[in-house]
């Protein structure tokens, strides 16, 4: 059994693997997070769900377009919310 630390995480700096992901199943999450100054990354717990979905964005399967959208519009609220937060010396 692994304990939180043991969990692998899937790390991306594509905002629009993360929308689609997302979008797709609305059950994975994403942190982010900034692992230098002015950088915005995306972190969630790595699973086979999470993988299956990549290898689907990756083969340019569909997904409705509302739904990316609305996925595109979260992950880039909150790449500005932890930039304008890191601007204000504000740690998150």
């Amino acid at each position: 059994m692994q304990t939180e630390n043991q969990t692998k995480k899937f790390h991306t700096r594509d905002y629009l693997l993360r929308s689609y992901v997302e979008a797709k199943d609305p059950n994975i999450h994403f942190q982010t997070v900034s692992p230098r100054p002015g950088k915005a990354e995306f972190v969630t717990e790595a699973t086979d769900t999470l993988y299956s979905i990549i290898a689907e964005y990756n083969s340019n399967a569909s997904i409705p377009v509302q739904d990316f959208i609305e996925a595109m519009k979260a992950a880039k609220d909150d790449m500005m919310d932890l930039l304008r937060s890191e601007r204000a010396g504000v740690t998150r």
